[in-house]
C-alpha cells in the first residue's frame, strides 16, 4: 500500500513539472540576465560596422560586440575562411557588456560574424541578424581606404592659461571699461591709458552709468565688490565677478616664459586673444586683429617695417594712434578705421598683432607650442556685420550672415509689407523715432531705423532697443551673442580668412592649433573644409575640440586630432573622496569603466586624449576634493548654500595627499595631462568666475577671503585655534588666508620631474590595471617598447604590505620617491611596505 501511495505521488509530481514546463512560452526572458543560464537575449545584440571597426594600428583592427549586460559568458568572431578567435571582455554599462578582439589582417577585403555562447547555448550574429550558422549573412567591410596616418608629436604637459587673470606686463594697455561697452562708464582724461573713442563723445551719455571703471586689484578679497560693480550688481543678472579685469596680458605670459620652462611646460592653451571688449574674449568683435587691452592700446609707431618686408604684409604703425578706435566699423564708409573691408587685400597688421606674432616666435624659440581657443558659431553683437545688420535693417549686405526669423519671413523688404517682417509691438517708454499711435495704443516698430541726424544717446537708444526686441538666433538664448548662418559663402569665406592670418602668422610664426568651441555645433561641410585650409599651411596643426559621448563617431566624422575628456579622472574623484553610495565608485567598477574607454576607441586616440580635471568653467581641483557627494561640475556655484569656499588647506589637512594622488592619475594615466593656471601652486574656487581667480606669484599677500560660518558649524572651535582666521559672529562671516601652497607646489614638481622621466611612455605606452590586490590601491602597470612602469595610488591610512605579482625577474625603481628606492622582483613579486597615502612609480628602463 505505502508503495503505492509513493508511486501516485511521484505520477503526480511528474503532472506538475510537465504542465509547469508547457506553460513556460518558447521565448521565455528571465526578469534579470545571468550568466551561464543558457539563455541570450538575440535583442540586445549589437554591432554596427561603421562605429564598432575600426584602424587600431598598421594592418591592426578592433572589432566591438555588445550583449545584453550580464547576459552571456563567452563570444567569438569568425573572420576570412573561418579562422576562430575569442573575444576579450572589456567591461559593461548600465545597459551593455562590451566584448572586443584586435585582428592583425593585410587583406584589403575580408568579412565576418560572431558566435555568442552561455551556458550550453550557442547562436550566429551576422549582418542580417540571429540566425542559423548556414543562413548567416557575414558583415563585409572594404578596408582599401582606411588610412593610419597618426603622427607622434612632442605635446606632452599643456597648460591652459585664461590671460587677463594670468599676469598684468603692462599697465599702460590696461582697459577702462569692461564688455558693457564705453557707454556705462566715465572716463578719467588726466590717466595715461587714452579710451577706444574720444573721452568727450561718450562720457556721461548713458544714464545707466556705473562711474569709473577700474582694473581689479589682484590681492582683494575676491568676494567683495569695488564701487562700479556694487552699481552693476543691482541691475545685472549675472554675477559681476565674471566682468572683472586684472589686465593679464601677452608681454605678462612671454615674461612667465622661464616659468613655463622650469615648469616642464611646452604648449600653453589660452583663451581667445582677439578684438573683444570682455575679459574672456568669446564673444568676438572681429577674428583679425588681437584684442588691444591684450597688447597695445595707443600705438607708438615704432614697428620697423623693413623687418618683414619679405613676407608681403601691410602693417599700421602710427604714433598715437588709438587701436581701439582703429577696429571700430563705420557703416555708412563699410570698412573699419584701418579702411578695412571684408575683401582679404585691404586687410592690415597693428602694433597689437605684431606683437602677438613676436609672442609665437618667443614661444617657439623656447620649443613651447600655442594653442588658441576659437569659437566660430557665434559672434559679439559688437561685431562689424551683426552691427550692420540692426542699423541698418534686413537691406543690409549682412543680413543673412545671422539667423534673423523674422526677416527670413520675405524677400521683399518694401513698405507693403512692413507687417510681415517688421511687426510693431506695444510701447511704453520716453524715445519717439519709431514710436507711433494706433488708436489708444502707443506702438513702436520691432527694428527702428536710424535717422542720419540722431544723437549718440538717440543711436545707443535704438541699437540696444534693435537688439532686445528683433528675433535672432543667438548661443545659450543670450542675445549678446548672434549665431552666424554659415549657408552664407562670404560668411564663410570671412572667417575662413580671418582666421586663417594666424594659421600662416608671417614667415613661421603662425599658432600651432585651435581648439574649436562647440565643435559639434558647427557646420560640418565649413569645419572639413576649414581644417583641410588651416592643414595647407601647417600639415601638424593641431584641431581639438569636446566630445562628451561619442568619442570614436564624432572624432572620425570632424576629423578632430586631440579631444578633451573629463570623465577618466571624475571617475577617479568619485572613487578617492566621495562616501555616499550615489556618488561613490567601487575600485572593481572603476576599472571596468577605465578599461570600457580605452578599449572602445583605437589606440592613437586614446594616445591623443587630453586629460582634464578643472578649467575656465568648472570649480578648481582643490575645491572638488573637500565637496565630495556630488555629480561632477554641479552644484559648485559660490551661491551654492552649501558649496565649500574656503582655503582647503584650512580644511583638510590631507588635502596634499588627495591632489597628489588625483595629479599622478592624471600624469601617468593614458593621454595627455592638462593643468589649469594655478593647479600647479594650489589655486581653488568654485566654478567661473571663481575659477579665474588671478594668479598666485611670489611675493604678493593678499587679503583674507571670506565664507558663511554656517557651513562650518563643527570645525568653528578648532578654527578658532587658527591665528591667521578670523571668526565674525556678529555677520556670520569667517575670515581665511590666500597665500600659495609650497606643500603642492613640491608635490606638482616632483609628478613633473618623474613624468619627465620617460614621457614616451606615460604617453603612448599600453595600460594594464592589476586586479584588485588591496581595495583602497590603484595599480595599472605601463609598457612601452621595452620601458615599464607600474604605478601605485595608496588611499590606506596605515602601514601595510602590498604584494603585486609579477613573473618577469626585474628591477624598478621608485621615481616618485627623493631616494630612488630599488624593488627587485622576488619569487615572482614585488613587495612594497606602504606608507600613510604614499604613491609609488616603480620604473624599469
Amino acid at each position: 500500500m505505502k508503495k503505492l501511495v509513493k508511486l501516485l505521488i511521484l505520477i503526480m509530481l511528474l503532472l506538475i513539472i510537465s504542465s509547469c514546463k508547457a506553460a513556460i512560452p518558447k521565448n521565455y526572458k528571465p526578469k534579470t540576465s545571468i550568466k551561464n543560464d543558457g539563455h541570450i537575449d538575440k535583442d540586445k545584440i549589437l554591432h554596427i560596422n561603421e562605429y564598432d571597426f575600426f584602424v587600431n594600428g598598421i594592418d591592426n583592427y578592433r572589432i566591438i560586440l555588445k550583449t545584453e549586460k550580464n547576459d552571456v559568458e563567452k563570444a567569438f568572431i569568425f573572420y576570412k575562411d573561418n579562422e576562430k578567435k575569442e573575444m576579450q571582455s572589456i567591461g559593461e554599462n548600465n545597459m551593455y557588456s562590451f566584448f572586443s578582439v584586435d585582428l592583425e589582417i593585410k587583406e584589403e577585403d575580408f568579412s565576418y560574424y560572431f558566435s555568442i555562447i552561455d551556458g550550453k547555448t550557442e547562436i550566429y550574429y551576422g549582418s542580417n541578424g540571429v540566425k542559423n550558422k548556414s543562413e548567416i549573412d557575414r558583415f563585409e567591410k572594404n578596408i582599401e581606404n582606411i588610412n593610419y596616418n597618426y603622427k607622434k608629436d612632442n605635446i606632452n604637459i599643456v597648460y591652459k592659461i585664461f590671460i587677463d587673470s594670468y599676469y598684468n606686463g603692462k599697465v599702460e594697455n590696461d582697459p577702462q571699461f569692461n564688455e558693457f561697452g564705453p557707454s556705462y562708464f566715465l572716463f578719467n582724461e588726466e590717466k595715461n591709458i587714452i579710451p577706444y573713442v574720444d573721452v568727450n563723445k561718450f562720457a556721461n551719455t548713458e544714464s545707466k552709468s556705473y562711474g569709473y571703471f577700474n582694473i581689479r586689484d589682484r590681492k582683494k578679497n575676491w568676494y567683495e565688490y569695488d564701487k562700479w560693480e556694487e552699481l552693476a550688481n543691482k541691475e545685472i543678472k549675472w554675477d559681476i565677478k565674471n566682468s572683472r579685469h586684472f589686465g593679464g596680458d601677452i608681454q605678462g605670459i612671454v615674461e612667465k616664459i622661464p616659468y613655463l620652462i622650469d615648469k616642464k611646460i611646452d604648449t600653453i592653451w589660452i583663451n581667445p586673444p582677439f578684438f573683444s571688449y570682455s575679459n574672456h574674449k568669446y564673444n568676438i568683435i572681429d577674428y583679425r586683429h588681437i584684442s588691444p587691452d591684450f597688447a597695445t592700446t595707443v600705438q607708438v609707431g615704432d614697428i620697423d617695417k623693413d623687418k618683414y618686408k619679405d613676407d608681403k604684409i601691410k602693417i599700421y604703425s602710427k604714433e598715437n594712434a588709438k587701436e581701439y578706435e582703429l577696429l571700430l566699423f563705420n557703416t555708412n564708409e563699410n570698412k573699419n578705421g584701418l579702411s578695412e573691408s571684408i575683401d582679404e587685400k585691404t586687410w592690415l597688421f597693428t602694433e597689437s598683432d605684431i606683437e602677438f606674432i613676436e609672442f609665437i616666435n618667443k614661444l617657439h624659440e623656447n620649443n613651447i607650442k600655442i594653442i588658441v581657443d576659437l569659437p566660430i558659431n557665434y559672434t559679439s553683437k559688437h561685431f562689424f556685420a551683426f552691427y550692420d545688420a540692426i542699423v541698418n535693417g534686413p537691406t543690409s549686405k549682412y543680413a543673412k550672415w545671422y539667423k534673423f526669423s523674422d526677416w527670413e519671413k520675405t524677400d521683399n523688404y518694401s513698405g507693403l509689407n512692413l507687417s510681415t517682417w517688421n511687426p510693431p509691438v506695444k510701447y511704453s517708454g520716453k524715445a519717439k523715432i519709431g514710436v507711433y499711435q494706433n488708436g489708444d495704443e502707443i506702438l513702436r516698430t520691432k527694428w527702428v531705423s536710424i535717422p542720419k541726424d540722431a544723437t549718440y544717446e538717440e543711436k545707443l537708444e535704438i541699437f540696444n532697443w534693435n537688439i532686445e526686441n528683433i528675433d535672432y538666433e543667438c548661443w545659450m538664448g543670450s542675445k549678446e551673442l548672434p549665431i552666424l548662418n554659415y549657408k552664407e559663402k562670404s560668411v564663410r569665406e570671412f572667417i575662413k580668412q580671418s582666421t586663417l592670418k594666424w594659421v600662416k602668422g608671417i614667415g613661421n610664426s603662425g599658432i600651432d592649433g585651435y581648439r574649436i568651441d562647440d565643435i559639434l555645433s558647427v557646420n560640418l561641410d565649413f569645419l572639413l573644409e576649414l581644417e583641410a585650409e588651416y592643414k595647407k599651411y601647417n600639415e601638424n596643426f593641431i584641431v581639438i575640440g569636446d566630445i562628451w559621448k561619442n568619442q570614436l563617431k564624432d572624432r572620425n566624422k570632424y576629423n578632430i586630432d586631440y579631444t578633451t575628456i573629463y570623465e577618466l579622472n571624475k571617475m577617479f574623484i568619485d572613487w578617492l573622496i566621495n562616501e555616499n553610495e550615489k556618488f561613490t565608485i567601487t575600485l572593481s567598477d572603476f576599472i571596468n569603466n577605465q578599461y570600457l574607454f580605452y578599449k572602445s576607441i583605437p589606440n592613437n586616440y586614446v594616445e591623443t586624449t587630453l586629460n582634464m580635471i578643472d578649467g575656465f568653467n568648472t570649480d578648481r581641483m582643490l575645491s572638488m576634493l573637500i565637496n565630495g557627494d556630488r555629480d561632477f561640475d554641479t552644484k559648485n556655484s559660490n551661491t551654492e548654500s552649501n558649496y565649500l569656499l574656503i582655503n582647503p588647506e584650512i580644511y583638510d589637512n590631507k588635502i596634499v595627499n588627495k591632489y597628489e594622488k588625483l595629479l599622478v592619475f592624471q600624469f601617468f594615466n593614458i593621454g595627455v595631462p592638462v593643468v589649469y593656471y594655478g593647479t600647479e601652486v594650489g589655486m581653488w574656487g568654485g566654478d567661473a568666475p571663481d575659477s579665474r581667480k588671478p594668479m598666485f606669484w611670489e611675493n604678493e599677500p593678499h587679503e583674507k577671503e571670506s565664507d558663511k560660518i554656517s557651513k562650518y558649524k563643527l570645525l568653528l572651535d578648532e578654527f578658532g585655534q587658527n591665528k591667521e582666521m578670523i571668526i565674525d559672529e556678529a555677520n556670520k562671516t569667517l575670515y581665511y588666508p590666500v597665500e600659495k601652497n609650497y606643500d603642492i607646489v613640491k608635490s606638482y614638481d616632483k609628478i613633473v620631474k618623474a613624468y619627465s622621466e620617460d614621457k614616451e611612455l606615460f604617453k603612448y605606452g599600453t595600460i594594464k590595471y592589476y586586479d584588485i590586490i588591496n581595495d583602497n590601491c590603484i595599480i595599472f602597470e605601463r609598457v612601452y617598447e621595452n620601458r615599464k612602469a607600474i604605478v601605485v595610488i595608496n588611499k590606506n591610512s596605515e602601514e601595510t604590505k602590498l604584494v603585486i605579482p609579477y613573473k618577469t625577474r626585474d628591477k624598478f625603481v621608485d621615481i616618485l620617491s627623493e631616494k630612488k628606492v630599488t624593488y627587485d622582483v622576488i619569487d615572482e613579486k614585488i613587495e612594497i611596505n606602504l606608507r600613510d597615502m604614499e604613491n609609488y612609480i616603480l620604473y624599469k628602463k
